[in-house]
């Protein structure tokens, strides 16, 4: 998957409804020059705040990846330059329920979907499926066999929500603080799955660290290979 444009800063808020358009515009042409449906081009943002507007980047792939068109801007007054927040969607066969259950009360059967990726899950503190519970993951991540504890921060069973807060492992070599957010989302009417909303909000240690864009990657295909397993497992 490769970013095919980008949409300079336009100066001020006014010009938001335009550059959404334009967006659609571009995904929409793109997707139809490849011999794909219009609603499989896929939009991702990366959001850092800077006092200005971050770049809008349009992506274009050959799997399901849903089409979104979502201009990402923060306010200047509240944050530092190292901070960051991407946001991405991925349609999946499986369930919301299957999904958000396999990441709530089964992140030790993760490593099952996708082995490439993920070595295994283990419970340090708590239980499954509650808040406050301490796992650490075994991963490999750009080719190199990493590691990463975490806190589950947040859980919303009734939304199909789940939120893990960084707290030791690679990613702290680079990262002040990392959290990822991932929410099951029912697809549209006449659609079967759910749609897997990922969102990663971080700090960076110095301007010298790039946007987790590789990690991203990683967790679309993490999300296709569960969700091709959770099908399979009904």
């Amino acid at each position: 998957m490769t970013a095919i444009t980008s949409l300079k800063q336009l100066p001020n808020g006014a010009a938001m409804s335009a550059i959404t358009n334009s967006a659609a515009k571009i995904a929409s042409k793109t997707a139809a020059a490849q011999g794909e449906p219009a609603q499989q081009a896929y939009i991702w943002t990366w959001t850092p705040v800077y006092k200005r507007w971050p770049p809008l980047h349009i992506c274009s792939s050959t799997k399901n990846h849903s089409f979104k068109a979502k201009p990402c801007y923060n306010t200047m007054a509240s944050s530092s330059p190292l901070t960051g927040k991407l946001e991405f969607d991925i349609r999946i066969d499986a369930t919301p329920e299957q999904f958000h259950h396999m990441w709530a009360h089964r992140p030790h059967h993760v490593h099952h979907t996708s082995s490439d990726k993920v070595q295994g899950c283990d419970l340090h503190d708590g239980e499954f499926g509650t808040p406050g519970v301490i796992i650490c993951w075994r991963y490999v991540h750009d080719g190199k066999a990493k590691i990463a504890k975490q806190e589950v921060e947040k859980i919303d069973h009734e939304n199909k929500s789940i939120t893990f807060k960084m707290l030791e492992g690679d990613l702290m070599e680079e990262y002040k603080t990392f959290v990822i957010s991932i929410q099951a989302l029912p697809p549209k009417e006449g659609d079967k799955g759910c749609v897997a909303h990922w969102t990663l909000e971080y700090e960076m240690l110095h301007e010298g660290i790039g946007h987790p864009e590789t990690l991203r990657q990683f967790f679309i295909e993490l999300t296709e290979d569960m969700g091709a397993h959770l099908i399979k497992e009904e």
